[in-house]
C-alpha cells in the first residue's frame, strides 16, 4: 500500500504544487506542439507557442523604477511573458478554490448573458472534477526523482521498466505501491524493489533491455552507472532495482482535459482578458514591452497609434504615483504608463473591419484608455 505524505530526493522536502503545475503545463503545451501528446487540447499550435513565448524586450518594462512595484505572484496588470507561468498560477488558484478564479478582482466582463454564465458554470464544474483528480495524483506522490535523457523518454514510453539506483539516503525508503514523480511530469507506480551488491550483479540478474534499453552488454551498462556513482559508493551501499509501471492517471492528461474544456475563452479568462462583443476570440495579451512601445512611440512606421498619454498621467497622479517625482515630462510619462500597465484591471483586444485595425482597450477601475493600432 502506498505511503501517504511527500518526500523528495535531492531537493527541498515540500515543493509548491503551483510549481509542479507550471512544469506540467509547459510539458503539456510542448507535447501538443510536437504532436506527442496523447490528448487533443483543442487549441491551435500557434496559440500554444504564444503561451510559451518569451519576451526578449521584457526588461523595457523595468528600465525605469516605479514607486509601486508589482509582486511576482500578483495578478495585477498585463501578464508578463511567458504567459504559461501566469496561466499555471491561475490554474493552481482555481483548482484549490474549486472554481475558475477571477485574475482581476475588479474586472467587469461585458457579456453577462445566459450563454456566458453557462460557460462559467461549465468551467467551474470542470475545475472541480478534473482539478481534484490532478491534485489527488500530485498529493499522492511518495517521492520525486530526476532521470536524464534518453532514459526519461524510455520510462515515459514504457520501454524502460526498471530504474537502477545506489541504495543510499531516501532511495532505501521506496516501497512497492509508492508513486514516483519523474522529472516533475510523469507518474510511475513502484511494483517491486530488489536489492543487489553491485550494478554488475543487478544487470546480470535483471532483463538488461528493461533496465537500460539499447545497451547490449553488462560491462557497457556498468560504465553508464559509473558516470553517476563511484565504485566505492556502489560497493559500500549496494544498489536497488526499482521496478515500475506507468500510472494510467497521468497528471498531464488531467491538465490536458482541463485545457480542452476551458478552450480559448477559459484560458483567456484566466489570463485576465475581458470578453465582449467584437473581441478577438483567440487573442492573447501582448507583451508589456510591445504595449509600452506602441503607446510611447507613435511615430513608428509600422505602428500608427491614436493615444492620449495624458490619460495615464492623470490616472497615475490621481493615485499619488507622480506627486513626489520631478524631471522631464517624457520621464514622468514613462513612469505613469509603466505603472498603469502593471496595475490595470482588464484588457480587451478588438478588430475593426475592413480597416484591419486592432483596438486595445485598457480598463483601470472607472478609467478606460483606448489605443488604436494599425497592423
Amino acid at each position: 500500500m502506498a505511503r501517504t505524505g511527500y518526500w523528495q530526493v535531492g531537493t527541498p522536502k515540500m515543493e509548491k504544487q503551483r510549481e509542479r503545475i507550471e512544469e506540467l503545463l509547459k510539458f503539456t503545451l510542448e507535447s501538443h506542439i510536437n504532436q506527442t501528446l496523447e490528448f487533443n487540447l483543442g487549441l491551435s499550435k500557434d496559440f500554444c507557442i504564444n503561451l510559451l513565448e518569451e519576451d526578449p524586450n521584457d526588461m523595457l518594462c523595468h528600465s525605469t523604477p516605479t514607486p509601486t512595484p508589482t509582486p511576482t505572484d500578483s495578478f495585477d496588470g498585463v501578464a508578463l511573458y511567458p504567459l504559461y507561468k501566469r496561466l499555471a498560477s491561475a490554474l493552481y488558484r482555481s483548482v484549490k478554490s474549486g472554481a475558475v478564479c477571477r485574475t482581476y478582482e475588479k474586472m467587469v466582463f461585458g457579456d453577462k448573458d445566459s450563454n456566458f454564465k453557462q460557460k462559467e458554470e461549465n468551467w467551474d464544474l470542470l475545475i472541480k472534477e478534473k482539478g481534484l483528480e490532478l491534485i489527488n495524483v500530485l498529493e499522492g506522490m511518495s517521492c520525486e526523482i530526476h532521470v536524464q535523457e534518453p532514459y526519461f523518454s524510455l520510462l515515459k514510453d514504457g520501454r524502460k521498466t526498471i530504474e537502477g539506483r545506489c541504495a543510499t539516503g531516501d532511495y532505501i525508503r521506496i516501497e512497492p505501491g509508492d508513486l514516483i514523480l519523474v522529472n516533475k511530469i510523469v507518474v510511475l507506480k513502484v511494483e517491486d524493489v530488489r536489492r543487489y551488491a553491485s550494478f554488475s550483479k543487478m544487470l546480470q540478474a535483471e532483463n538488461l533491455e528493461k533496465v537500460l534499453p539499447g545497451v547490449k552488454t553488462v560491462e557497457e551498462g556498468v560504465k553508464i552507472y559509473r558516470k553517476f556513482y563511484t565504485e566505492e559508493k556502489e560497493m559500500s551501499n549496494g544498489v536497488l532495482a526499482i521496478c515500475v509501471s506507468k500510472l494510467a492517471a497521468q497528471p498531464c492528461l488531467s491538465l490536458a482535459s482541463i485545457l480542452f474544456g476551458l478552450s480559448y475563452g477559459g484560458v483567456r479568462r484566466l489570463l485576465g482578458l475581458a470578453d465582449a462583443g467584437g473581441t478577438v476570440s483567440n487573442a492573447l495579451p501582448p507583451p508589456r514591452s510591445t504595449l509600452l512601445s506602441s503607446f510611447i512611440f507613435p511615430y513608428n512606421p509600422n505602428v500608427k497609434l491614436w493615444f492620449v498619454m495624458n490619460c495615464f498621467m492623470l490616472y497615475a497622479i490621481s493615485k499619488g504615483v507622480l506627486l513626489a517625482l520631478s524631471g522631464p515630462f517624457y520621464i514622468r510619462n514613462w513612469i505613469a504608463l509603466n505603472w498603469s500597465v502593471q496595475n490595470l484591471d482588464s484588457i480587451k483586444i478588438l478588430v475593426e473591419k475592413p480597416h484591419n485595425l486592432s483596438h486595445i482597450s485598457i480598463k483601470m477601475q472607472t478609467t478606460t484608455i483606448l489605443g488604436r493600432v494599425e497592423r
